[in-house]
């Protein structure tokens, strides 16, 4: 079951947190009231998953007919990667 954060919360207990997802704990982000951003573990052992990520972010946007969508990734030492993807439709 995934449990609701306000952003400004989720920001205060930031450790915590990551600390609940890498146990398996999911968390939704909401600001206003509104949900925004999920928070979940991710498999190591899953490879893709750039491409896992963004391929749900698109579906995402699709089903809610939202405008914009961002993925964010974590690469390793240092560095990381993020996409921001805009429903034309």
């Amino acid at each position: 079951m995934e449990k609701s954060f306000s952003a400004a919360n989720a920001n205060r207990k930031f450790s915590r947190v990551l600390r609940d997802v890498r146990e398996g704990q999911s968390y939704i982000v909401t600001s206003h009231g509104k949900p925004v951003a999920r928070i979940a573990p991710i498999k190591e052992e899953c490879p893709a998953s750039g491409a896992k990520l963004t391929a749900t972010v698109i579906r995402e946007l699709k089903r809610r007919n939202g405008r914009y969508g961002m993925v964010t990734m974590c690469v390793g030492g240092g560095m990381g990667a993020a996409g921001i993807f805009e429903n034309v439709n």
